[in-house]
């Protein structure tokens, strides 16, 4: 299973939670998880919030119980999440994630996690 495969399973899925831990932050999709090692950014009606800015933690728990309507994974960019009118991105570059790694991707608590390292 590729990529882009992987998460198509989060498409037509609620985000359940919203988790916040330490030096990440986890997405809850009714089974699948997505920990953002990088800063998540919520784009919505012209603005763009960066966690751990303040107000951050608001936006990201306002998107709880949106579903998911689509994605973009742009290799070595970004994971961009479609929900409502939001957009929920995950950076996957050097520029903004401090680390050697920037997501994972768990489909099921029994499966191993999909690791995207900072391309």
């Amino acid at each position: 299973m590729n990529d882009r495969e992987l998460i198509e399973r989060i498409v037509g899925e609620q985000l359940g939670a919203v988790s916040f831990v330490q030096d990440y932050v986890e997405f809850h999709f009714d089974g699948p998880v997505i920990r953002a090692l990088a800063a998540p950014i919520v784009k919505e009606d012209g603005q763009t919030i960066r966690f751990p800015a303040p107000g951050s933690r608001d936006k990201l728990c306002s998107l709880i119980g949106r579903p998911v309507s689509s994605f973009e994974l742009l290799e070595g960019s970004e994971l961009r999440i479609r929900l409502g009118r939001a957009d929920l991105i995950v950076p996957l570059d050097a520029e903004r994630t401090s680390g050697p790694e920037a997501m994972h991707f768990q489909g099921s608590v029994t499966s191993p996690a999909q690791v995207w390292t900072v391309g």
